[in-house]
């Protein structure tokens, strides 16, 4: 039977081949198109858009030779796949990249001068040891990213800041002006002097005034300052510059 299942397989074409292969394989109602020659084609949601996805491999002795240079074997690897990609009119966006080794080597290898066997195991034992390394990169990664996401709120901050301040300021003076010029009006016996005292006093009380709201409009925290901006803005009744 097992010959006679192999002389079948021997005789199929490679599309009766992959549909032998992939008969048993579930299929999702995401699936537009199965494994097939090229693509299997995917719909994810994505308005407009399908995903492609295609799977290859090369063997060392059918596709390359074990003196071939690492760069050509990975152009040829991708080289497969995105021909395929191409053929159904897609864009290429990620790949994937897994290596097998195999594990028959004469471990007597390394006893030969300049010559170094590694095997999957010898990756898995170095990225155990830069475990830790890599831990503490990714703590000062965190720390630096923590500080510029700060930053970047601080410097959103004073963007709504500076509007509210200036149009605070502009109120109040306004205020301050039109106030004493009816004061300045009644009091027509006043000198130049006088009324420069008066003009002072006033422009001295606003700033007194407005230095408390002010100091806590610049808070660095962006919590308080958002509630400052917002109370300072209902309490003064000063409108947005697109309300205005």
């Amino acid at each position: 039977m097992a010959n006679k299942d192999c002389d079948t397989t021997t005789h199929m074409d490679e599309f009766q081949l992959i549909a032998s292969l992939t008969r048993s394989l579930p299929i999702n109602k995401s699936v537009v198109v199965g494994p097939g020659d090229d693509c299997a084609l995917l719909d994810y949601g994505l308005p407009d858009r399908l995903l492609l996805f295609k799977t290859d491999a090369i063997v060392e002795g059918i596709h390359f030779t074990s003196d071939a240079p690492p760069e050509k074997i990975g152009h040829k690897a991708l080289a497969r796949c995105l021909s395929d990609v191409a053929a159904m009119a897609g864009t290429p966006n990620a790949a994937l990249i897994t290596v097998g080794l195999p594990r028959n080597f004469d471990p007597r290898i390394n006893a030969i001068d300049n010559v170094y066997l590694y095997d999957i195991d010898d990756l898995g034992a170095v990225a155990e040891e830069n475990l830790g390394e890599r831990t503490r990169e990714a703590e000062k990664a965190e720390h630096i990213v923590t500080e510029e996401v700060e930053s970047f709120w601080r410097w959103l901050g004073h963007l709504e800041v500076v509007p509210t301040i200036v149009a605070l300021r502009t109120k109040m003076e306004a205020i301050r002006h039109a106030e004493l010029q009816k004061t300045l009006s009644a009091l027509k016996d006043l000198g130049p002097r006088e009324r420069e005292a008066v003009e002072s006093m006033t422009a001295a009380i606003v700033n007194k005034i407005l230095h408390t709201p002010i100091t806590r409009l610049k808070q660095h925290d962006r919590r308080s300052e958002a509630f400052y901006i917002d109370a300072a803005r209902r309490l003064f009744d000063i409108k947005d510059t697109d309300e205005s």
